[in-house]
C-alpha cells in the first residue's frame, strides 16, 4: 500500500514538474526584436534596412549593441553596403546565432 501512494506522489510531483515546466518554456520570448513591435520608436518599421538603419535602430536588434551596431555601419561604409542580408556575417560581433536571431527582421532594400 506505502508503495503505491509513493507511486502515486512520485507521478503527481513529476506532473507539477512537467506543468511548471510547460509553463517557463512558454514565458521564453520568441521575438526577435528587444523593443516590440507596438512600441517600436515612431518611424521604424520592421524589417529594418541595415544599409540606412542608424545606431540606435540597429541596437532594436537582438544580440546588437553599440559596439556592434557601429560596426554594421562602419563596415557599410567601406563596403559601399550591403547587397544581401548574409553580409551581415562579415560583420566581426555579428555570428551564425545572431544573424539567425534577426534575419527576419532584417532587409538591405528600403
Amino acid at each position: 500500500m506505502k508503495n503505491l501512494q509513493k507511486s502515486r506522489l512520485i507521478l503527481f510531483i513529476l506532473g507539477l514538474v512537467f506543468i511548471i515546466l510547460i509553463f517557463a518554456v512558454s514565458l521564453i520570448p520568441k521575438g526577435i526584436t528587444k523593443t516590440p513591435r507596438e512600441t517600436l520608436p515612431e518611424g521604424v518599421h520592421i524589417p529594418i534596412n541595415i544599409n540606412t538603419a542608424d545606431t540606435d535602430t540597429l541596437r532594436l536588434l537582438d544580440g546588437v549593441g553599440i559596439v556592434t551596431a557601429e560596426k554594421i555601419i562602419a563596415y557599410r561604409t567601406e563596403s559601399g553596403g550591403f547587397e544581401q542580408k548574409e553580409d551581415l556575417l562579415n560583420v566581426e560581433g555579428i555570428g551564425e546565432e545572431t544573424f539567425e536571431k534577426i534575419k527576419n527582421y532584417i532587409d538591405v532594400e528600403g
